[in-house]
């Protein structure tokens, strides 16, 4: 790939740890730090506002992240047009965390905790579509395996940092979080390497809907590809109940909830990089994807029939370690996947910003379905409906045609590049 300035295993390197530092610094704070700075702001009402902090920031995720890939897109300077934004992101990332930790308003939590999803998603937007930009469609699937354990091994880690300070004043605690995530990307933007770029502009490029969002018509797979990953994300998003879930079901106190959890993500966490590792290799060297998703997409689903069913704590632990398996190997293939069917080159930035859509809006709506179905039929029913839509959505992929059937085309990955990196 002409493209591939950062050599592949320092990209692997670069990205992974970006991911690790960032998903560190937004996922532990909304598993659990967030959950106990509300406890201790408003006690009474902390499980509502966590909903509704939770689901309005989704939103903001959902309008940052393609405007991030759009804006990395058109970016032109000396250090390429992904790398400022990482950067610029980590910044104010980790100044909203460091202010979420002093304050005790609960509307300066909220607005602070919207910047942080703004923020972080000027990270997040960079790290697929450098995928996109230097990483041959053939090996995509070995580097988001990486990639894909990185959710998991970071709450590992960050809980485990928590439970080393768990009698600190969550001040420090959320001031290490934004530590890890600037630090983090300042060493991924110190080992990536970018050329200058240049976005050549053409005659068609006019404004419509279209070109914000893909044509779901003229753009088939990549409209499919989107719909898999909104449902298998109906799952995951309800898994960010699981805090709540934990205290109200089982009854642990804030120390009880930070050790259990410690111990129900490395089981989860296990078995995550092993799939994600392994399923991005296997997937590459056979040059299928389509099976490993669907398995994925059910395996997750039945992780969270076991977790809504479970009345023990080994229970729980066989129910997190299925979880795992299934997010681990779905999220590094259908990444693979999702990067080869991008309508153009020229918008990968932008593009992969819509399937973001499909992660962050399940967030969104999370906390009104489970307002709604937790008060119909109790956590049964909100947790057995997203393992119904995972289950079932994961098949949605089944048109796109498979990656040993498109790699003999004389354009595999479906896209028409106009743009290029200019001469140093």
């Amino acid at each position: 790939m002409d493209n591939q300035v950062t050599p592949f295993r320092r990209l692997v390197s670069a990205l992974t740890i970006s991911s690790l530092g960032v998903y560190m610094a937004v996922l532990v704070p909304q598993i659990l730090l967030l959950t106990l700075r509300l406890r201790v702001v408003d006690p009474q009402h902390f499980a509502a506002i966590f909903g509704q902090i939770v689901g309005l920031g989704a939103l903001f995720a959902i309008v940052a992240n393609p405007v991030a890939g759009a804006i990395a897109d058109r970016t032109q300077s000396r250090m390429g047009h992904r790398r400022p934004w990482m950067l610029l992101g980590a910044i104010f990332l980790a100044a909203g965390l460091i202010a979420i930790g002093i304050t005790t308003s609960v509307l300066l939590i909220e607005l602070l905790w919207f910047l942080v999803q703004v923020a972080s998603n000027f990270v997040f937007a960079t790290i697929p579509a450098l995928i996109a930009d230097q990483v041959e469609v053939t090996r995509r699937g070995t580097i988001s395996g990486p990639i894909g354990m990185a959710a998991l091994v970071a709450i590992l880690l960050g809980e485990g940092l928590i439970n080393l300070l768990a009698h600190q004043p969550q001040m420090v605690q959320w001031t290490v979080m934004a530590v890890v995530a600037l630090v983090t990307s300042v060493v991924a933007v110190l080992l990536i390497r970018e050329r200058p770029w240049v976005r050549v502009k053409t005659s068609h490029e006019r404004f419509s809907i279209w070109n914000v969002v893909p044509n779901p018509r003229q753009n088939p797979n990549f409209t499919w590809a989107w719909v898999a990953r909104f449902a298998v994300m109906v799952g995951f998003a309800s898994t960010l109940y699981n805090s709540v879930f934990l205290t109200q079901r089982f009854h642990y106190n804030a120390t009880e909830l930070i050790h259990r959890s410690l111990e129900l993500t490395l089981a989860q966490t296990i078995l995550t990089v092993i799939s994600s590792i392994l399923g991005g290799i296997i997937s590459d060297r056979v040059r299928k994807q389509k099976p490993f998703v669907i398995i994925s997409g059910v395996i997750v689903g039945l992780g969270l029939v076991v977790l809504v069913t479970a009345s023990s704590f080994p229970i729980l632990l066989a129910a997190y370690a299925l979880m795992g398996l299934g997010f681990g190997s779905y999220y590094a293939v259908d990444t693979a996947l999702v990067t080869r069917v991008l309508p153009r080159a020229v918008d990968a930035g932008k593009d992969l910003g819509v399937i973001n859509i499909a992660n962050a809006l399940p967030q969104f709506i999370a906390p009104s379905l489970a307002t709604f179905a937790i008060g119909v039929g109790g956590y049964s029913l909100f947790y057995l409906g997203a393992a119904a839509v995972a289950i079932v959505g994961s098949f949605a992929i089944l048109p796109i045609p498979e990656l040993n059937k498109v790699l003999g085309s004389s354009d595999p990955v479906g896209q028409e590049s106009v743009e290029g990196p200019a001469s140093l």
